[in-house]
């Protein structure tokens, strides 16, 4: 009677160490997913895993049950459930590089569109004389057609942001240039400087000539301050 008593005493005491070492087992993946256990506190806003310092008075737990209302915590990284429904571990997320290469930047072109026709044009052409609408190339390729007059650019051929650049650049020295030829100052027949009209050093002569010539061979008199 007492073997039979010892005997189940014994088991007993093993039944209860098993189940011990099920419960504080290093937290296990069961399919990859919610099923997975993890570790939380009464009072405390993360889940754990099982040898985290915080999880010697955790209680544990499935991760789908924590998951919508704990974070992990930042210490022992337990696993987190994606929006699949299945664990990973807090592994830094990798941004893939932006490829360098150059793209059409079809929202610098500009073409030109009409009220009621069907083709976006270059500015210029005769078929904007009613109406003309400046619209970027991005937006006029997915509601109209080029122009078979004109011929626009399209994405194989719009300029890049660089060409657009100069191009840009280009038009303001040809501006520059225009303005200077436009605009008149007077030299004498053997200064060295060019005068504003009515300056009193052309009294003895004063001989018309453009900005832009007047600035390749004479300096601004200092006294009438002419456009430079």
């Amino acid at each position: 009677m007492r073997t039979s008593f010892s005997f189940g005493r014994h088991f007993l005491l093993f039944s209860i160490l098993i189940a011990s070492f099920t419960l504080c087992s290093p937290c296990q993946s069961s399919g990859g997913n919610g099923n997975q256990i993890v570790y939380v506190t009464k009072s405390g806003t993360k889940y754990h895993t099982s040898n985290c310092r915080y999880a010697k008075t955790a209680t544990p737990c499935k991760l789908s049950d924590v998951a919508g209302r704990l974070s992990p915590c930042s210490i022992c990284k337990p696993p987190v459930l994606n929006a699949d429904n299945s664990s990973k571990g807090n592994e830094p997320q990798v941004t893939p590089k932006t490829s360098h290469m150059a793209t059409i930047t079809d929202t610098a072109v500009i073409v030109y569109v009409t009220k009621s026709g069907t083709k976006y044009h270059k500015k210029g052409c005769r078929n904007l004389s009613k109406s003309c609408i400046p619209m970027s190339l991005k937006d006029a390729i997915g509601k109209y057609s080029p122009c078979s007059k004109c011929n626009p650019p399209t994405l194989d051929n719009a300029p890049s942001e660089t060409q657009s650049s100069k191009a840009t650049t280009n038009s303001n020295k040809s501006k520059v240039a225009e303005a200077g030829n436009s605009v008149t100052v007077y030299v004498t027949k053997s200064g060295t400087k060019y005068h504003r009209a009515g300056c009193s050093s052309l009294s003895k002569s004063k001989i018309p000539i453009s900005l832009t010539d007047a600035k390749a061979r004479y300096s601004p008199c200092s006294r009438c301050n002419p456009p430079k």
